[in-house]
């Protein structure tokens, strides 16, 4: 069994090191097709609109899918079966539910913004909107990989991403051309392929896990209220740091430097995946 064990999880490092550094390969190469496409402005621009829509994603409380990934295996190992399904499936109810209505606002606000403000940028936060429903819908989703030991699967991820999205911005360059609009629908598309992928592949099996809601006292709502809270705030804050930068760089720079230091970003993880550690 240790065995076994020792080998899946060699095979998923292994599958981890060089899936993140494709992903990353393709992902410059989309950062340079975009720049090369549009102006250093529509470029931040779009990184902007991007920090923005991390920014509502933070109350997805990322910082709860480590604890409930926890606990799941925790309570399956100690044989309640019953409740570590019950867990996982108030969390997906959570995480839907959450996604979907923080969706909406930002759809909401994308509907005034056009209206009151700028037509353009309003289109663009409503198209950019379903991904914050994507982000915690595909959270639902690495948790159940993270607990079935898909790690193949877990580390292809961002690759299979980030090619899809390059062929959407091929496909784009190639007939009606690369616009701030186009660079937007071909990132959430990217982001909903995978996630239809994903189903496709586990659909059945996780549907297996989900279901169990007849715990007369939330078994979520304990870890939340108990230890739960405090990998939420830690996560919040951290996120908030990171996410928020596009903006101050806007705010105290210009736009066109968030497009710079968006992609000097990128070439810093490339260089980093050579030498980890």
């Amino acid at each position: 069994m240790t065995q076994s064990f020792s080998r899946i999880f060699v095979r998923g490092e292994t599958s981890f090191g060089f899936w993140n550094t494709a992903t990353k390969f393709v992902a410059v190469i989309n950062s340079f097709t975009v720049l090369a496409s549009l102006t250093l402005f529509q470029f931040g621009l779009y990184q902007v609109l991007l920090a923005s829509v991390s920014l509502a994603s933070i109350l997805l409380f990322g910082g709860l899918d480590g604890v409930v990934f926890n606990d799941v295996i925790r309570f399956a190992h100690e044989g309640e079966k019953e409740k570590s399904k019950t867990l996982f499936s108030e969390y997906a109810v959570f995480k839907s539910i959450t996604g979907i209505l923080l969706s909406l606002i930002v759809f909401m606000i994308g509907v005034w913004t056009s209206r009151n403000y700028d037509h353009d940028i309003g289109v663009l936060a409503q198209i950019l909107s379903s991904i914050v429903f994507l982000d915690g819908a595909l959270a639902v989703v690495q948790v159940f990989l993270r607990s079935k030991l898909r790690f193949s699967l877990i580390a292809m991820q961002g690759f299979i991403q980030e090619t899809v999205k390059l062929l959407l911005l091929m496909t784009f360059l190639l007939t009606v051309g690369i616009t701030t609009r186009s660079v937007i629908v071909a990132h959430t598309a990217s982001m909903a392929a995978l996630f239809f992928y994903l189903l496709l592949i586990c659909g059945n099996a996780l549907r297996r896990e989900l279901g169990a809601l007849s715990s007369k006292l939330s078994v979520l709502w304990k870890v939340i209220r108990t230890y739960g809270k405090w990998a939420i705030a830690r996560s919040a804050a951290k996120d908030f740091g990171t996410k928020i930068n596009p903006w101050l760089i806007k705010i105290f720079i210009s736009t066109e430097a968030v497009s710079l230091f968006s992609l000097a970003h990128g070439l810093i993880d490339l260089s980093h995946s050579f030498f980890p550690g």
